[in-house]
């Protein structure tokens, strides 16, 4: 560019921003961003979002409220980008503070700003500040509150919020549906599951019945859907995690490390709780060295975390082997 005479700006920077989030590399942003600086290019709304949806997504939430609280004017969508990050992080008190901070310092809150509240603090707050912001829930927003319940596997609260929505006028869509279905998998409920799906097999269907079945503790049947599953769709990385999930409940090591193995051949990016349930499985198994690799799979996505490193470490301790711990190495 520079040797044609055509000077980058800021739309340049930004589609590399959004080149090196894609490949999860932060170094990559933080060299764009500062170019940007050195150049004195004013970074749009886009480039600001990028950077806080990656310091959220690979860095954590603190450095990402850092960074937006360190700038004098952020619109709406940047704050949204740093409550969703506490939202990833299951970190609801955070979530709330920031939007009384982001409604404190005049910002006007949209209908995305609740949709990403609704993924993480109770209903009841959200309808309660949408009421005071004047903006009528929405059926995203809704469905937001259904991801919620389907996380934390609060099926009672997810048929509340059915029985809400269709008194406003508004029908579940099919994707909420799923989101129903996914709140009583987490409780191994089988028999609602499939009241919910019928005979839908496309992958998060059939990915709900495989969560089912595992909380149900049915491995056998997990196994029966999954071998179904791979007939029909490429298993993604929710498909491993829940069968690497069944086989460490039913202390099946050698099926949970087959599991993970493809997963990781696959190039599919494991999700902290899979991290969770490998170090249950290497720690049963003994496996020091093992839990060691863990933790370096688990750096080079960015969830290298506190969360994960504690098990870690008390693995290790507890397998006598605690002069290993010197060798985890967190950002």
């Amino acid at each position: 560019m520079k040797r044609r005479g055509i000077l980058p700006d800021v739309r340049t920077f930004t589609i590399f921003m959004d080149f090196h989030y894609r490949r999860g590399e932060m170094e990559g942003i933080q060299k764009a961003w500062m170019a940007m600086e050195r150049r004195k290019i004013q970074p749009d709304d886009v480039a600001v979002r990028i950077l806080l949806r990656s310091l959220g997504t690979l860095s954590g939430a603190i450095a990402a409220e850092e960074t937006l609280l360190s700038r004098p004017s952020s619109t709406a969508g940047a704050w949204e980008e740093v409550i969703a990050a506490y939202g990833r992080e299951r970190n609801q008190r955070k979530s709330g503070d920031l939007f009384l901070k982001m409604v404190e310092s005049g910002v006007k809150p949209s209908e995305r700003t609740f949709v990403e509240l609704a993924r993480i603090c109770q209903p009841e707050s959200v309808l309660r500040e949408m009421d005071v912001h004047n903006i009528p829930p929405t059926e995203r927003v809704f469905a937001a509150m259904m991801h919620r319940c389907a996380k934390f596997g609060e099926a009672q609260n997810a048929l509340e919020i059915e029985r809400m929505m269709v008194s406003r006028g508004i029908q579940p869509s099919e994707s909420t549906q799923l989101e129903i279905a996914r709140a009583f998998a987490h409780g191994g409920n089988v028999g609602e599951v499939k009241s919910r799906l019928g005979e839908r097999d496309d992958l998060q269907a059939l990915n709900t019945y495989i969560q089912a079945y595992c909380e149900q503790g049915d491995v056998s049947q997990a196994v029966c859907t999954f071998r179904s599953l791979l007939k029909m769709h490429e298993p993604n990385e929710r498909t491993y995690g829940y069968m690497i999930a069944a086989h460490a409940r039913d202390g099946d090591a050698g099926g949970a490390e087959l599991a993970y193995k493809e997963l990781m051949e696959k190039g599919l990016k494991p999700y902290l709780s899979i991290f969770m349930d490998m170090v249950h499985v290497r720690h049963k198994a003994g496996d020091a060295i093992g839990l060691l690799a863990i933790y370096r799979d688990a750096l080079e996505l960015g969830l290298g975390t506190r969360r994960l490193l504690i098990p870690i470490k008390a693995a290790l301790k507890d397998l006598g082997r605690p002069h290993l711990v010197s060798k985890l190495n967190p950002r």
